[in-house]
């Protein structure tokens, strides 16, 4: 090869690097720049109210606790003067972080999925800001991500595990696993439902590793990980020595801690109780009934959410991934299977407009888990479209 055409692939080559390291930043500043923008300055209905004077006081919110949020919500106070507003509308701005920070990593999963090990450095870049786009400011995203409330850490945390589980099929690095083992922890700390994206993640990524991570070792120290994730829970207890007003339960006892912790006043595994005077969740319902019905509703609002053409273009990045015969696809299709038919079995609402809405703010996993589906598809797009001009 000539010289100067060496130069010029040199030229290309350090274009797309720095097109990769600036397009997250670029993302992160972006949607960062729109939550705070739109955030709520006063306190938002629901449990935000409940959340912000939790993280104001220092006690315990409802059912499972939510230690990191709350002692996370705690700490941001102390270190932002009150010049950039009353405590509410610095907590709404922490949450807007928590999103933009979501946003990002979503869309370094979604370029890692969309990629191939024959692209570019650059490939998969610009269908990932696409559907970065489409998953950060949809009306459900981008209502949770600018006001105080479990959802926007939860899809951080859920951000970053699909991020490390895409990079570890991609490029098999050993490091992977024990960060994820400790972020597995970590989510379970604030919000249950995440659970479910474990449950076909974790074998996926055991059986990637073609058993080395089964070695005592190996195991050993996932299952130490795993457990310092889930130290933040110790913060229940030690508030409940002394808990200040508002403070939910007593969780000093171990009885108190794990009725906490397992959401028995609501019911464990469910989302709703009648209230009856023992304090059991006594709600008969029709799981099959439950799933269909609710199943239903997701995807009619995943339709409003991606306005409309989205769900086509996920079915097409679902078939791009499966012609690559990508163990991936099957994998991150699973979990969003898995995640529609255990929770909508046993997501037990009344079927009144009322609780819609609060039904809604947990379909932004599984939403989060078919945006992903966009990239490929959009990249489908494209391709056809360049040999179309041709």
């Amino acid at each position: 090869m000539r010289p100067w055409k060496l130069l010029a692939k040199a030229d290309q080559w350090e274009s797309e690097m720095r097109t990769r390291r600036q397009a997250p930043i670029g993302v992160a500043l972006l949607s960062l720049a729109i939550y705070a923008a739109t955030r709520y300055r006063g306190v938002p209905g629901g449990d935000s109210g409940e959340l912000m004077s939790m993280a104001c006081a220092g006690g315990v919110p409802h059912p499972p606790g939510y230690p990191i949020l709350t002692m996370l919500g705690r700490s941001w106070l102390a270190v932002t003067p009150s010049i950039m507003g009353s405590p509410a509308s610095r907590l709404s701005l922490l949450s807007c972080i928590l999103g933009s920070l979501s946003a990002t990593f979503f869309f370094l999963a979604a370029r890692l999925s969309s990629s191939s090990s024959s692209s570019s450095l650059s490939s998969g870049s610009w269908e990932s800001v696409l559907a970065t786009s489409f998953y950060a400011f949809s009306p459900l995203t981008w209502t949770y991500s600018t006001q105080f409330e479990v959802f926007s850490l939860n899809n951080l945390l859920s951000s970053c595990i699909l991020y490390f589980s895409i990079r570890y099929f991609k490029h098999n690095e050993a490091w992977i696993p024990f960060l994820g083992a400790f972020l597995c922890g970590l989510s379970l700390c604030n919000q249950h439902t995440i659970a479910l994206l474990l449950i076909p993640l974790v074998p996926g990524v055991i059986v990637q590793s073609e058993g080395t991570l089964l070695k005592p070792f190996s195991l050993f120290t996932l299952v130490l990980l795993f457990a310092a994730g889930l130290l933040p829970y110790v913060y229940l207890p030690l508030v409940s020595a002394s808990p200040p007003l508002g403070s939910w339960g007593g969780q000093d006892t171990w009885e108190g801690f794990f009725r906490h912790l397992f959401r028995k006043e609501y019911g464990t595994f469910q989302l709703y109780t009648t209230g009856s005077p023992t304090g059991d969740a006594e709600v008969a319902f029709d799981a099959l009934s439950n799933l269909r019905r609710q199943t239903l509703m997701f995807l009619r609002n995943f339709s409003t959410e991606a306005m409309y053409g989205a769900p086509i273009l996920c079915a097409m990045g679902v078939a791009e991934l499966m012609r690559e015969r990508s163990a991936l696809a099957v994998l991150l299709l699973s979990s969003l299977l898995i995640y529609l038919i255990v929770f909508h079995s046993l997501a037990n609402l009344p079927e009144d407009d009322f609780y819609r809405p609060i039904l809604s703010r947990f379909w932004m996993q599984p939403l989060q888990l078919a945006f992903l589906f966009l990239a490929p598809g959009l990249r489908f797009v494209f391709r056809i479209m360049e040999k179309s001009s041709d």
